[in-house]
């Protein structure tokens, strides 16, 4: 199952039952709407993994972007071969090598792309629309390129999706993400254009909440595995990509180290789109660093007593929510959340260069954050004039 949140009240969930599969939409009084995937037939099994998977509300709230297996087309039916009668008669009945019509060549080798995604072979991009209860594939994608990590234009005018090209072979992907790969977008109406390098390997393409910059990573093909990689923006108005980090080959002591994380957060940028969070491993550690587009400024948020697993920004509040672990104090709890809270932005220079100021929020209770929208364990954040409702352990 994998959700995300609609407007902050709904939650879009794929449901698996068994080999079935049902689009679901659940307000906090229950279940709205519910679209059987399996019985429309238009594709395979929904993708729920990381490295393909998608799932996305557009911005009119009326259509989901979703990742699945294409169908299978049928075998087509051999000729019927009928014997010829000695005396040269015709019809004297079938021979029974016909092959009845409509099954599936099971003899065909299809190639997928190997360990932790061997039901994954030929993926394709669907579109649900959840008032009329219809699924449609799009068309235009490069037959040589399996689509993911798929997202919605600007305006909804089409679907941005990273492309992993199927030469010279697909086996090995998700451990090796030195592939050739490619950022590229679709209309609606099935018009393709590569938006980044088409000799690189990009993954984890993320859009300002502005519409007007997309951030994705990129690095060598066929390069080191968990290479450093470079942090690439594309500018959506003059249509072309510029350097935001660069790779580091020799940081020094406390300097930035580079981009070592293949998957940025899904919501790694602030709501003035000049600034996004990301975590990316240093030395003996995983730190939490934000980024500002204008300047290239980098900000370590992480101090020498915590150790980060995870990053999920939440844009509207303005919050950084870290899940961390204590590693100097081996008696603390466990795992616990950390926030940051960003400041407004700022519209003037300021006398110490445009440093970008975090302020640090009071400790967090012991239970955790206060639940909202029905969340728990400590993982919501509670917006304007909601009351607080106490975390669940």
């Amino acid at each position: 199952m994998t959700t995300q949140y609609k407007s902050e009240t709904d939650c879009l969930c794929v449901q698996s039952c068994g080999a079935g599969f049902s689009l679901q939409v659940w307000s906090r009084t229950g279940m709205t709407k519910s679209i059987d995937l399996t019985a429309l037939n238009q594709h395979g099994k929904v993708y729920e993994d990381a490295q393909f998977g998608s799932l996305a509300w557009s911005s009119c709230e009326s259509r989901v972007l979703y990742v699945a297996e294409r169908r299978r087309a049928k075998a087509e039916s051999l000729p019927v071969l009928q014997p010829t009668p000695a005396n040269g008669s015709e019809g004297a009945g079938p021979s029974g090598m016909e092959e009845q019509a409509g099954r599936e060549d099971r003899s065909v080798y299809r190639e997928d792309w190997g360990e932790g995604l061997t039901s994954k072979s030929l993926p394709v991009l669907c579109v649900a629309d959840v008032h009329k209860g219809s699924v449609s594939v799009l068309q235009g994608v490069p037959e040589q390129v399996s689509p993911g990590q798929a997202l919605w234009a600007p305006g909804d005018s089409g679907v941005v999706f990273v492309g992993w090209w199927h030469e010279p072979f697909r086996l090995g992907l998700r451990f090796c993400s030195n592939r050739r790969s490619a950022v590229f977008c679709v209309d609606l109406e099935g018009n393709c254009e590569c938006l980044s390098s088409d000799s690189s390997a990009v993954s984890s393409p993320r859009l300002s909440p502005d519409g007007r910059s997309l951030v994705y990573l990129q690095g060598r093909v066929f390069g080191p595995h968990a290479q450093c990689l470079q942090l690439q923006l594309f500018d959506w108005q003059i249509r072309r990509s510029s350097l935001l980090l660069d790779v580091v080959s020799r940081p020094t002591p406390g300097q930035f180290a580079g981009v070592y994380d293949p998957l940025l957060p899904r919501r790694c940028w602030a709501e003035d789109s000049r600034r996004l969070v990301f975590s990316s491993p240093s030395r003996s550690r995983k730190e939490v660093f934000v980024v500002e587009v204008g300047s290239q400024r980098v900000t370590r948020l992480s101090d020498s007593q915590c150790l980060f697993f995870g990053v999920q920004c939440h844009i509207q509040l303005q919050c950084i929510v870290c899940r961390v672990r204590k590693c100097l104090s081996p008696v603390s709890p466990p795992r616990r959340l950390r926030v940051w809270l960003l400041e407004a932005p700022v519209h003037r220079e300021r006398p110490d260069g445009g440093q970008l100021l975090l302020a640090q929020l009071p400790p967090l209770p012991e239970g955790g954050l206060p639940a909202a929208c029905g969340g728990g364990g400590g993982r919501g954040l509670v917006g304007p004039g909601r009351s607080p409702a106490r975390a669940r352990p």
